[in-house]
């Protein structure tokens, strides 16, 4: 399997690049071997390759300081096209080569092309571009390079990035990105290829007016309403068509254009119980990511309405789905049970070879005493603070506290009160109802609930951090790590979850929820 992986032309990538990168790694599988089946393509066929003349490497110290000065003559531009025909990108087609395409050939294209300056980045950009788009239509070669080229058609630049801006990409590439998704015929691993190129040119925010109100949006659209979800599909064609939705919703939160269209994408994904829950938080995350105010007067206000409820019910949803997990991870990995059946998160020190029993069929622990089926006291069982618990257990409440914190659930929230990492213009939903309006109450209650949650998970940890003086300073970070002094354990988490899904329920329902009664 060869390693298909993003690389891009900048040092500082964005957020965005940086989980496009790790999502890409994870899911790519899916999209590339796939496809190379149902294009009927298998490993081990024989590809063709392009005339290639490793003579010509002698050539690439002259030709790459000539191009760092800037000047390219119509002397030396014969010798200049036949190194980059015959060696500089023939090597990409040589299946022996394959291994080299990522690590080093698309390497030296990106710093070539930020180093070259002058007419001679004109010719290079030129060239690469032609180049590389004739690699991405020739059925001969091998996908990996086929694939490979049309990532790299993505990330040509006309202006690199700076400190302060972000790059500004090659229109010309862009056409051809859009050509490439556009035609039906092409394999689908290389329209995925195209189809980053397009999110990076939307999340750079320099491609023209047209690119950003029309183009983009409707294969953005298009991608995500012409691959919903039905009803026993293949687990794996799901995922693939799933990542590529994904990296829709991704496109449309970087172009931050709102109208009727995205708020019906958006209010179809969140209601509809055949999406995956990560689809759904998606759909969540890009209305914190648009300025919904800028279009007020254009959408309907049930609209607003309906979505704000449907935020609310996900947000159960996910309380609940982590109650679930938390209660999975005790029962199968910290097995034991209290009074009546009840999870018992205490029971997880005696099970451990590190600590002694805590009062299973009649026998009481050290630290602990049992209830009824647990131990012969009676007393009522109290997990211990983070701190004495095993360092299994404690293991177990950092990845779950960390998955909580996760980008899921600031998805929701963001949806609901708006990102404070997009700029002024982020206002989520909250922002465009109107006071007297119920739902604005329902939602605004709703983002304390989960705003409480976040504190007590925020007391997982304090850490000490030295700033730019010689005073030390303390702060809470939401960022969990296995630094500092936990404050919470399975008991306060799931509590905390469950008193969050109480709430919502509390919330949607309009009845005050009744705590259960004591055994």
């Amino acid at each position: 399997m060869y390693n298909l992986k993003i690389f891009t032309n900048n040092k500082r990538e964005s957020r965005f690049d940086l989980l496009l990168r790790l999502s890409f790694c994870c899911l790519m599988f899916f999209v590339t071997i796939t496809s190379l089946f149902d294009a009927g393509l298998v490993f081990g066929q024989n590809y063709k390759s392009w005339a290639f003349d490793n003579s010509l490497s002698s050539k690439k110290d002259e030709i790459t300081a000539a191009m760092k000065q800037g000047t390219i003559t119509a002397a030396n531009r014969s010798e200049w096209n036949a190194y980059f025909d015959k060696f500089y990108f023939a090597r990409w087609t040589i299946e022996g080569n394959l291994g080299f395409i990522q690590q080093n050939y698309m390497r030296d294209l990106l710093r070539d092309l930020r180093d070259a300056t002058g007419n001679a980045r004109t010719f290079f950009l030129t060239k690469s571009l032609e180049t590389l788009t004739k690699m991405t239509n020739d059925k001969s070669l091998n996908p990996a390079t086929r694939y490979n080229a049309i990532l790299a058609v993505g990330q040509l630049t006309t202006k690199d990035a700076t400190a302060t801006e972000p790059p500004v990409f090659y229109d010309e590439a862009l056409k051809q990105l859009i050509a490439v998704h556009n035609n039906k015929l092409t394999p689908e691993y290389i329209r995925a290829g195209a189809l980053i190129g397009i999110v990076r040119h939307a999340q750079a925010g320099t491609a023209n007016d047209d690119f950003k109100k029309k183009q983009a949006p409707a294969i953005f659209i298009q991608i995500i309403t012409s691959n919903r979800p039905v009803a026993d599909q293949d687990a794996d064609e799901r995922e693939k068509l799933d990542w590529l939705r994904m990296r829709a919703f991704d496109g449309l939160a970087a172009l931050k254009n709102f109208d009727q269209s995205v708020l019906t994408v958006v209010k179809d994904t969140l209601r509809s119980e055949l999406e995956s829950f990560d689809m759904r938080c998606r759909a969540a995350r890009l209305m914190g990511e648009l300025d919904l105010q800028s279009a007020v007067d254009k959408v309907k206000p049930a609209d607003f309405a309906q979505i704000s409820n449907l935020l609310i019910a996900l947000a159960k949803k996910y309380c609940d789905s982590e109650i679930e997990k938390i209660d999975a991870t005790i029962n199968k990995a910290l097995p034991a049970a209290g009074q009546n059946g009840q999870i018992n998160p205490a029971g997880i020190i005696g099970r451990r070879p590190e600590m002694s029993g805590i009062g299973r069929d009649g026998m009481s622990g050290p630290i602990m005493s049992g209830t009824d089926g647990a131990g012969a006291t009676g007393d009522t069982v109290v997990e211990p603070p983070f701190a004495q618990l095993p360092p299994i257990a404690q293991k177990e409440i950092i990845t779950i506290v960390q998955r909580i914190k996760s980008n899921t659930l600031y998805y929701i929230i963001n949806g609901m009160r708006g990102s404070k990492i997009s700029g002024a213009t982020s206002t989520g939903v909250i922002a465009v109802l109107k006071a007297e309006d119920p739902n604005y109450e329902k939602l605004s209650k709703a983002t304390k609930a989960l705003a409480e949650l976040i504190i007590i998970l925020d007391k997982g940890k304090t850490e000490t951090t030295t700033g730019t003086g010689t005073t030390p300073r303390t702060t809470t970070t939401p960022r969990t790590t296995t630094r500092g002094q936990f404050k919470v354990n399975f008991t306060i988490i799931r509590e905390s979850l469950q008193k969050c899904s109480d709430d919502l329920t509390e919330i949607i329902t309009g009845k005050k929820q009744e705590p259960p009664p004591k055994a």
